[in-house]
């Protein structure tokens, strides 16, 4: 890369908000959560694991694009992904959107020069609760084949997984509770930055008073959330109106934003947004309902036995 400009500079890079004492006012601030299905991949090489399958090119700079259209402040932004390289790719450079371009580079490349330039903590974070798990009889498999695999994962993941007492397939219980468990860790931390945001508004206000995390996950992981959001909040013949927009899954780079609104201690508004269609949705999600949703997760896992007895 031919730039004087370093694209991995970071002079706004976080820390933990430690010793900070409480900020009593109106002081705004927003935490944006931006979930993403991977683009599109290569194929998997002999004595190559699917973990490590990376993107073709074109998928690479499809994702910078998409990074163009959302403008990441890289200050104030990291990449939390699915452990599988072709998810953290993605996010990755979507994230990397504002920089001199890094379509070239390996996420081998980038990582180390992204470790140069921090002092603590990381920018690209593996994380499983946006990965997926294919089921012992391979219907799962089979559905994503056929083109119906969110109408499988709605309709049959869950007594699939029951039938065959399998603890670990993707089944929509599952999914939205993980998802949800993730999207209230960065609720948790709202009102923490609303902190920092009142404390250093110099530093903030220029970056709009906002946090940001690019999320790369698969296919299954945000139909589902969405999917069982959507009934928790709205019934169920509106999940099957959603689903039907989305059809047998979403897009390569498509998924939904969180918005976390904060304002003052303890003041939060959560939505998630998504276009499907003409239609842009809008849900205000209650951080009750999330929790519910991981309480479900919870209570549906009881169910298998593990022991071999």
């Amino acid at each position: 890369m031919c730039s004087s400009r370093n694209p991995f500079e970071m002079p706004g890079s976080e820390r933990k908000n430690g010793g900070i004492s409480e900020f009593e006012g109106k002081t705004r601030s927003r935490i944006v959560l931006e979930f993403m299905r991977h683009g599109k991949k290569e194929k998997t090489a002999d004595g190559q694991t699917d973990e490590d399958v990376r993107l073709i090119p074109s998928a690479r700079t499809a994702a910078r694009e998409k990074g163009l259209g959302l403008a990441p402040q890289l200050e104030v932004s990291a990449v939390v992904a699915s452990p599988r390289k072709r998810a953290q790719e993605s996010a990755t450079h979507v994230m990397l959107s504002g920089q001199p371009d890094t379509t070239g580079m390996s996420m081998e490349e980038i990582e180390a020069e992204i470790a140069k330039q921090l002092k603590y903590g990381k920018k690209i974070i593996p994380d499983s609760r946006l990965d997926f798990f294919t089921d012992k009889g391979g219907l799962l498999d089979k559905a994503y084949a056929e083109g119906w695999v969110t109408k499988f994962m709605v309709e049959n993941s869950d007594q699939v997984a029951i039938a065959d007492n399998d603890p670990q397939m993707t089944s929509i219980t599952r999914v939205a509770g993980n998802v949800a468990d993730l999207i209230l860790r960065y609720v948790e931390m709202g009102g923490n930055f609303n902190r920092l945001v009142g404390r250093k508004p110099e530093k903030y206000e220029p970056l709009k008073s906002q946090m940001e995390r690019y999320l790369g996950t698969h296919a299954t992981i945000n139909e589902s959330f969405l999917l069982r959001l959507v009934e928790k909040l709205q019934g169920v013949d509106r999940r099957n109106e959603v689903m039907a927009k989305i059809g047998p899954m979403f897009k390569e780079l498509q998924g939904f934003r969180v918005e976390i609104e904060n304002t003052g201690p303890a003041q939060q508004e959560i939505h998630i947004k998504v276009k499907l269609g003409d239609e842009d949705i809008d849900l205000v999600a209650p951080k009750v309902v999330l929790e519910e949703l991981v309480a479900d997760r919870d209570e549906f896992n009881k169910k298998f036995q593990t022991s071999d007895k």
